[in-house]
C-alpha cells in the first residue's frame, strides 16, 4: 500500500521481492485448488443405482469424506446466496411480483424438506444417469433447501421498497445504481436481517 502511495505522489516503482507470506499464500491457493479438483473427481464417479456403494470405516477415508461434505454446503450456500439475490430483488422491485413469490416462498418454506426430497431424489439422479453426480445434486439440493438461505430475502426486499437514509444520500450526491456502489448495499443490507 505503502509502495502505491509513493508512485501517486510521483516516486518511482520499486519491484518488491517475495517474501515468505506470498510463498505460504501460494501454497494455500495450490492446495485448495488440488482440493478442489479431487472433489470434483470424486463427485463425478461411475455410480449404479442398484449396487450398494462402499463406506470406509477407516480414519484415512474421512478426509475424503470432509472434503465432499465442505464441498456440498459451499455450493449449497452459494445457491442459496444466488436465490436470495434474484429473489429477494424481484420481489422488492415489483409489487405484482411481491404479491406472488412472497406467498410462495412461504408456502415453500413451510414444506418439510423430507415432503418432496423422495421425488427430488429422483430426479436429480435420473438428470445425470451413472454418475454419482446426481446423487450429489440431490444431496446439495436437500442443504439448499433446508438451510435459512431466505432468510435475507424479507430484508433485501424491504430495502428495496424502502432504501435506508445513506443509500438515498449517495443516490442524491450523484453515486449511480449500476456502480461500484451498487454490489456493497447488498452487503450492508443483509446487516439488518443478522440483527446488527
Amino acid at each position: 500500500m505503502e509502495q502505491h502511495a509513493q508512485v501517486l505522489i510521483g516516486q518511482p516503482w520499486h519491484q518488491q521481492i517475495p517474501g515468505w507470506r506470498d510463498a505460504v499464500a501460494v501454497l494455500l491457493v495450490t492446495a485448495i485448488v488440488i482440493l478442489l479438483g479431487l472433489g470434483a473427481r470424486q463427485m463425478v464417479a461411475p455410480f449404479v443405482l442398484t449396487q450398494r456403494s462402499t463406506i470406509s470405516l477407516l480414519p484415512s477415508g474421512l478426509p475424503a469424506y470432509a472434503l465432499r461434505t465442505t464441498m456440498r454446503m459451499f455450493t449449497a450456500l452459494l445457491a442459496s446466496l444466488l436465490f436470495t439475490f434474484t429473489y429477494a430483488t424481484a420481489a422488492g422491485k415489483s409489487r405484482r411480483a411481491e404479491t406472488v413469490l412472497i406467498p410462495l416462498l412461504d408456502v415453500l418454506q413451510s414444506v418439510p424438506v423430507l415432503g418432496y426430497l423422495s421425488f427430488t431424489v429422483l430426479f436429480f439422479v435420473s438428470l445425470v444417469p451413472g454418475s454419482t453426480l446426481g446423487p450429489e445434486l440431490a444431496a446439495i439440493f436437500a442443504i439448499f433447501t433446508s438451510q435459512p438461505g431466505t432468510w435475507p430475502s424479507v430484508s433485501i426486499r424491504r430495502s428495496e421498497r424502502f432504501p435506508p437514509t445513506w443509500m438515498r444520500r449517495a443516490v442524491n450526491s450523484g453515486c449511480r445504481p449500476g456502480s461500484a456502489f451498487g454490489g456493497w448495499k447488498y452487503l450492508l443490507r443483509c446487516r439488518g436481517s443478522c440483527g446488527t
